[in-house]
């Protein structure tokens, strides 16, 4: 069986190879599922913030300029109940 060479190393086993390639495929899928679950926790947090923001008689368009978007944007994404 033949090797496959990398940058001048001793010839290294396809079938390795290929067992590291899916093993860095699974810590990727991981690292993907932690940082949506850390999004998701973010996202939360910033809806609870922006609730206690409006309850605090924050404008809309004040929370719209922190969020980096405007007034209507603002009051769309975290709801014009609040």
């Amino acid at each position: 069986m033949s090797g496959v060479e990398l940058d001048g190393l001793p010839p290294v086993d396809p079938a390795l190879l290929e067992q590291a390639r899916r093993g860095q495929l699974v810590r990727d899928v991981i690292a993907v599922r932690q940082l949506a679950d850390k999004l998701a926790d973010l996202e939360a947090a910033q809806r609870r913030n922006v609730q206690q923001l409006r309850t605090g008689g924050v404008t809309w368009a004040t929370i719209g300029e922190a969020v980096g978007t405007t007034r209507q944007a603002a009051q769309q994404r975290f709801g014009a109940s609040s």
